[in-house]
């Protein structure tokens, strides 16, 4: 059970980009192939650990991620709604995934497999991409025809793609290429990938992310300035590295402000608020009149249209406004209880390593930068992460004794 578990969560964690077109439509949700192994992982790891084949990690991030889930069953609860009992389903997958992440991946997996297949699953995503590119420029120009584009949305209609590959929008294509590019920069610090081919994977992965035209895209900027930053050594310079936080900074805030820009009017010359800028102000507004508990899972927190006769934004497009709205601040301390506990209590140490550094950047850029202009809450490959880097923190009493810590093993 031991190594089925291990071989089905390294297939899911490869297969995690693969969501377009293979889906099903289920339970307000859609269930991708990853997920089948992921589940399959899932209850091998059970049923090995019922086997006493593997123990059963306890520590900070396991209480966290249950208080986070009691929350959200709260919010169900409250919510009292067929798309109520959907957000339940899928709160409580994700952060099983996070467990399961937290579980399997230092006691049986190990750290350097995990990352290698992420990266697996990152090559898929990023060679479809560049097709996707290809594709457009060669005429196929429809997403309708050309499966790998996707609608502007904010972004003025023009002649260049947007892509959103096999994932199901560009925005959360975005966050996991970010991610994966912090996965290739530890891969070549820790000298898996010569300097050659590791720039040469990074220029393909970030033609990739540019042309998802997402409001993340600054946070590659912020990525760069705090790998630059927190690192010591390395294949860069001191003043290069000084340069790379001062460059990635700027354009982190320059992107942050196109955000709140609706482009769109900005092309003729108007300025005026972007969508999210509005669908904030409603959510903001539903979190004032239900401060404590929220107004519960299901409910309608924003209602904006784009334009006459366009379609409406449903989601606040912003993590921390989406859970106070619907989970009040009960929710937020509860999510904000689950990152520091997944940081640790030294979070210093991470900053050591290439793989806990990447770990530990990821999530400050997905929490506290991209997250704040879409909401990330049920996002697979988020909360996988969560549990890699609550695992790297080595925060299990059930291991102390018996080997090293998750830290060394990811050093």
């Amino acid at each position: 059970m031991r190594r089925a578990a291990a071989l089905l969560f390294l297939c899911g964690l490869a297969l995690v980009p693969v969501m377009h077109p293979l889906h099903v439509d289920l339970l307000g949700s859609v269930l991708i192939p990853a997920d089948v192994c992921l589940i399959a992982a899932g209850a091998a790891w059970l049923l090995a650990a019922a086997r006493r084949q593997v123990p059963f990690r306890w520590g900070p991030f396991p209480v966290a991620v249950g208080c986070y889930l009691a929350v959200v069953l709260l919010g169900a609860a409250r919510g009292a709604t067929t798309e109520a009992v959907n957000y339940l389903v899928i709160g409580f997958y994700v952060g099983g995934l996070g467990l399961l992440a937290y579980n399997l991946v230092p006691v049986v997996i190990g750290f350097d497999a995990v990352v290698k297949a992420w990266l697996v699953g990152t090559a898929i995503a990023v060679g479809l991409a560049l097709v996707g590119v290809l594709l457009f420029y060669a005429g196929v120009r429809s997403p309708r025809d050309n499966g790998l584009l996707t609608g502007y949305g904010n972004v003025p209609a023009g002649d260049y793609p947007r892509i959103s590959g096999v994932f199901l929008n560009p925005n959360m294509f975005c966050n996991y290429l970010v991610i994966s590019g912090l996965f290739l920069v530890a891969a070549i610090e820790r000298g898996w990938l010569s300097t050659a081919r590791g720039a040469a994977a990074l220029l393909a992965l970030g033609v990739a992310v540019a042309f998802t035209l997402s409001p993340g895209l600054g946070d590659v900027g912020l990525a760069g300035a705090l790998w630059a930053g927190w690192s010591r050594g390395g294949v860069l310079s001191a003043r290069l590295r000084r340069a790379t936080v001062v460059v990635g900074t700027l354009g982190a805030i320059g992107f942050a402000v196109l955000t709140c820009i609706s482009l769109g009017a900005a092309k003729s010359g108007a300025i005026h608020a972007s969508p999210r800028v509005h669908v904030w102000h409603q959510a903001a507004t539903t979190f004032v009149h239900h401060p404590l508990l929220g107004a519960g899972l299901g409910g309608r927190i924003v209602h904006f249209r784009i334009a006459p006769g366009g379609e409406y934004i449903t989601d606040a497009h912003n993590v921390w406004l989406s859970i106070a709205a619907q989970l009040g601040l009960l929710g937020v301390v509860a999510l904000a209880a689950v990152l520091i506990a997944a940081v640790g209590r030294q979070p210093g140490r991470l900053l050591r390593a290439p793989i806990p550094r990447a770990l530990v950047i990821a999530v400050v850029c997905t929490f506290f930068y991209e997250g704040l202009s879409m909401s990330v809450e049920h996002f697979r490959h988020v909360w996988l992460v969560l549990g890699l880097l609550a695992a790297v923190t080595g925060s299990s009493h059930s291991m102390r004794s018996r080997s090293p810590s998750a830290l060394e093993a990811a050093a």
